[in-house]
């Protein structure tokens, strides 16, 4: 999760240097205007449950029983290359290609569908769910702006940090599991 991040970030700078020069914005999909725009329950379903199964069923077990005889290593950088692409956009391509590796290379490893599953599903509800309810009423100026901000509205600060040690909690238990996994190669 945490190369996940770091390539998202990267990808985010690159972008933003591509948009200054060139003045052609490149970030956006018709999803993030769905996301934006729409209520807690069609978020929750079509952008977190839904990717959840049905990106992992089609990138992970139908792409995997496919390509059965090409090797792992070929599955995971296909899975990889396929799952980035298939996001739609520039901004996302990267870190989500990061993702599906890992999510592909943990499948190679268990043969369990529903650790990636799950980690989809994780990664999704801190995304399109839980942030946007978070920073909804956040003054994002004003954070910005005033070095007190943070402290004076202690009320509406605290559950994006209680979600971020959620995040990094998941990202201790995406290491162990990356642990136990490479001690059995």
């Amino acid at each position: 999760f945490g190369a996940m991040y770091a390539v998202n970030y990267a990808t985010t700078i690159l972008l933003s240097i591509v948009e200054a020069i060139t003045g052609y914005g490149m970030q956006g999909t018709a999803l993030d205007d769905m996301v934006s725009g729409s209520a807690l329950l069609p978020n929750f379903i079509f952008g977190v449950i839904v990717p959840a199964f049905g990106e992992e069923f089609i990138f992970r077990y139908m792409l995997r029983r496919k390509l059965r005889g090409s090797g792992d290593k070929i599955y995971i950088l296909v899975s990889a290359v396929c799952f980035g692409a298939f996001h739609g956009n520039f901004n996302q391509m990267f870190y989500a290609a990061a993702l599906g590796a890992i999510f592909a290379w943990l499948y190679v490893r268990t043969n369990k569908l529903w650790i990636p599953i799950s980690l989809h599903f994780i990664v999704n509800l801190v995304g399109i769910v839980l942030m946007p309810l978070l920073i909804e009423n956040i003054d994002l100026n004003a954070m910005d702006t005033d070095p007190n901000y943070l402290v004076q509205n202690m009320d509406k600060v605290w559950p994006i940090m209680a979600v971020g040690a959620g995040v990094i909690l998941v990202i201790i238990w995406a290491i162990i599991i990356f642990a136990v996994l490479l001690k059995r190669v």
